[in-house]
């Protein structure tokens, strides 16, 4: 099974969050893909750093667990998923 995992800064991408994440799934054989939000201005949600991010992904793997990180593309000139969605609803 895989996860998808969206890392939001100071609200689910802590080392707390990541051993909370390890217990609820036990020893289930799955996969996290963890995904950085792409943070804007409007809902005032960011990702967290790179390091953070590692640090999370160190714990999931030193449970066994499976991991990516979502390659991000775009969020530097607000075109990442979500923010051309966000851009185009302005417009209208």
């Amino acid at each position: 099974m895989t996860f998808e995992y969206i890392l939001i800064k100071d609200v689910n991408a802590s080392r707390e969050n990541a051993e909370e994440l390890c217990r609820l799934v036990g020893k289930m054989n799955c996969h996290f893909n963890l995904i950085p939000i792409n943070g804007t201005e409007h809902i005032k949600l960011y990702p967290p750093s790179w390091k953070d991010v590692k640090i999370f992904q160190e714990i999931l793997e030193k449970h066994g667990k499976s991991t990516t990180v979502r390659r991000q593309m775009g969020d530097e000139i607000q075109a990442a998923c979500g923010q051309l969605k966000r851009r185009y609803l302005e417009k209208k």
